[in-house]
């Protein structure tokens, strides 16, 4: 047994009173399926051959309780399994989703923005549509296709004999079929995965898209689609050839079994009810037979899917130490401090300072020059660096990182703005805030203009704060640095979409605020170096204090 179908089966271990429910159901619809055979040769030997009147009565009674065995089979298997899909499922994007926030900002980088769409979205709905068309039917076709079996076993073993050499030839097939199956299943998940991500960086940046050359970008598009469609395409071209193929390898066995069967009929060596039910039998283990191979090949599909998933699953959390953070009580010093990137350079190089408790940072530098980089090595979401940052003397990394997060706040330029009320956007940093907490933190940071929104706090801004101008959603996000007050704020020119005006209120208010408190604020506008205790100049990588 594969990792990948052990891991798949231990997923159903919390659901096995229904799976086993599932699968009970499974057997009654085989069964039911198997007295149909016997059904068919009573009637044809006894009832149209014999002339037994009395006997079709019971065959017409067999009949419906077999259909009604049948039904209540299919649908116990099909709800019962569908119903633990369908959690596992939701379980799964769950799963996801949180190692999602806990992953580290340096794991995420290495993927683009639409691979993680369509890992989180995309490739759980091909797992539920896999699974479905995978678990319980291969069950119930396997418990129809041995039933069915022991009965053309049981009607006459020399035509089952001739039925026999079908199977090596429906093994090439499966095997043939199923490994281009799995291949094209890999590769239209990645696919998808890239023409996600072109659509995606489309959609964040739309003012801009509309003054590209439209037909240009069309030709763009066209050969993302191309390329996706011929992935799909691929994928059910070996479907539906496999299809194919075993359906006509079935017809010239069959056909060989009517010339030997209808001869022995004839010459008197086999009942004319014995042959009609074998043949019936032998169209019954057929259908199951190639539904059987087809959850196989739909199993071959949902391996890439399983292999997606659990990548992302094994990939390490954000790490961190055991030291509670509490705050900076005295002084934050950086020694020596290094960030690499690729191509062999470093983005940080030997960069040392200290910072006193209580100091209000100005941030300065050309763009490029490494002061993302620097506040976001401080504010610990960049660990991969040389050298040392200490607060209070302790190494930035030993720190527990859910006390870091609570007591030190990185606001950048991108506002995340999600798609549900004002409230809930200001709560997603203190949930336990009350209404006047709220409120107070929108007058800081200059967002009165929520309560002029027709539900105030309550509401709705749409997916991205769509609803809101780029300066409405800085200063919802400032509001939520307002209502958390932590003692370091790191804010990487999170007020670039302000007007001068508002932009130097809303500095005011933080500067009065976060007395006490440490603050960095990047900015390129000029004529703020009065406000601030100290300025640092960042460029080429190296920090000068100034």
């Amino acid at each position: 047994m594969g990792e990948n179908l052990r891991w798949f089966l231990g997923l159903f271990a919390p659901f096995k009173v229904l799976l086993a429910l599932a699968v009970f159901g499974a057997l009654l619809e085989g069964l039911a399926v198997s007295g149909l055979s016997f059904v068919l040769r009573e009637l044809v030997d006894g009832v149209l051959v014999g002339g037994n009147l009395e006997l079709l009565a019971g065959l017409v009674s067999a009949l419906v309780l077999l259909g009604l065995l049948k039904q209540v089979g299919f649908l116990s298997s099909e709800l019962f399994y569908k119903w633990t899909v369908a959690r596992i499922t939701a379980r799964l994007r769950l799963l996801l989703f949180r190692k999602f926030l806990l992953l580290p900002l340096e794991e995420f980088q290495k993927l683009p923005p639409g691979e993680w769409i369509g890992r989180i979205t995309n490739d759980l709905k091909s797992f539920r549509e896999y699974s479905e068309a995978f678990g319980v039917k291969l069950v119930r076709e396997a418990f129809s296709v041995l039933l069915l079996t022991a009965v053309l076993l049981y009607f006459d073993w020399q035509l089952f004999l001739l039925f026999l050499l079908m199977g090596p030839v429906l093994v090439r097939l499966f095997n043939y079929f199923g490994a281009k199956r799995k291949k094209y299943s890999a590769f239209y998940q990645e696919t998808f995965a890239r023409f996600i991500n072109f659509v995606s960086g489309l959609v964040e940046g739309f003012e801009g898209v509309k003054f590209f050359r439209r037909r240009f970008l069309l030709s763009l598009f066209s050969e993302r689609l191309d390329e996706l469609f011929r992935a799909e395409f691929r994928s059910v071209l070996y479907s539906a050839g496999y299809l194919s193929a075993v359906e006509l390898t079935g017809y010239l066995f069959a056909a060989l079994i009517l010339l030997w069967g209808g001869w022995r009929v004839a010459s008197g060596d086999l009942s004319a009810g014995t042959f009609v039910s074998f043949v019936g039998t032998l169209f019954l283990l057929y259908n199951s037979l190639q539904a059987l191979q087809r959850a196989a090949v739909n199993y071959k599909a949902l391996e890439p899917v399983l292999a997606r998933v659990r990548e992302l699953l094994d990939l390490p959390a954000e790490g961190g130490g055991t030291v509670p953070f509490s705050g900076l009580r005295k002084q934050l010093e950086v020694e020596e401090l290094t960030y690499p990137a690729e191509g062999g350079h470093s983005v940080l190089k030997e960069v040392n300072l200290r910072v006193e408790r209580g100091f209000k940072v100005l941030v300065k530098g050309p763009s490029g020059g490494g002061k993302s980089t620097l506040l976001k090595v401080l504010s610990g979401l960049l660990r991969s660096y040389g050298g040392r940052v200490l607060y209070d003397g302790i190494e930035l990394r030993e720190f527990e990182v859910s006390s870091l997060r609570r007591n030190l706040f990185y606001l950048p330029q991108k506002v995340v703005v999600l798609n549900d009320t004002v409230e809930n956007n200001l709560r997603v940093v203190k949930p336990e805030a009350s209404e006047a907490e709220l409120v107070e933190a929108l007058r800081l940071a200059k967002a009165d203009f929520v309560f002029k929104l027709p539900r105030g706090l309550k509401t709705v801004v749409g997916g991205g704060g769509l609803e809101l101008s780029g300066g409405q959603r800085q200063r919802l996000a400032l509001a939520r640095l307002f209502l958390l007050r932590p003692s370091v704020a790191l804010l990487d020119e999170a007020t670039s979409a302000l007007d001068p005006e508002t932009e130097r209120e809303v500095l005011k208010n933080l500067l009065s605020t976060f007395e006490g408190r440490t603050l960095f604020f990047v900015s390129h506008r000029e004529g703020y170096e009065g406000l601030f205790d100290l300025l640092l100049e960042v460029e080429g990588g190296r920090v000068r204090a100034l």
